[in-house]
């Protein structure tokens, strides 16, 4: 479960920043900052839950990377889609929306 919704999650990621960069690199950049920022202290912990969980350290690390790599499709979505004349906008809208109701749900 924890991989499946960390997925999610790293997709939400890849967008925001791949509409962030094609609306400008200053935008992208900031974003890209601000999601490494917060993604670190979040895959160490997911990283500790799986160790937890019963798996070994190899088994942890290819699960978190295959997650960690839906990232880059979100990238890529989110630059295809940013490129089109206003949609950039309705995906940072999209995104923020989705951080908004993750975190939210994890206070829960």
């Amino acid at each position: 479960m924890v991989i499946v919704s960390d997925g999610f999650h790293n997709l939400s990621d890849g967008l925001a920043v791949g509409a962030a960069f094609s609306s400008s690199l200053t935008n992208g950049m900031t974003t890209a900052i601000a999601v490494f920022c917060h993604e670190l202290p979040h895959e160490l912990g997911d990283f500790a839950i799986l160790i937890k969980s019963g798996l070994t350290f190899k088994q942890a690390l290819a699960y978190n990377m295959a997650s960690a790599v839906i990232s880059f499709l979100g990238l890529i979505i989110g630059i295809l889609i940013g490129n089109m004349d206003t949609s950039h906008s309705w995906v940072l809208a999209l995104t923020a929306g989705m951080f908004l109701y993750i975190s939210l749900v994890s206070m829960v």
